[in-house]
């Protein structure tokens, strides 16, 4: 559809990256219930994987010699919810 595709050149025009593959890009905005042969709970799964280890790992290599054990569980939990709230926010406003 043509909407569609001025809604994914918008979002790639906001975000300043032009994705390689469109369509994975689609996949990963198509809700379950639209009843296509894709939806995004395949990358879904593997983004509530990654994201978290990649944060882990930031905070671990760049300040974990400066602050408590403590603190960096907090920082990971704060992290990771602002994280995963700007992409809801960003994906559920634009699409």
């Amino acid at each position: 559809m043509q909407g569609d595709e001025n809604k994914l050149a918008g979002l790639e025009k906001k975000l300043a990256y032009s994705f390689k593959n469109v369509d994975l890009l689609k996949e990963a905005l198509t809700h379950p219930s639209n009843n296509l042969s894709y939806s995004n709970q395949r990358l879904e799964f593997f983004g509530d994987s990654i994201v978290p280890a990649v944060i882990s790992e930031r905070i671990y290599i760049c300040i974990y010699i400066y602050i408590t054990p403590i603190c960096i569980i907090y920082m990971h939990i704060y992290i990771i919810c602002i994280v995963f709230l700007s992409l809801y926010y960003l994906f559920d406003v634009i699409i």
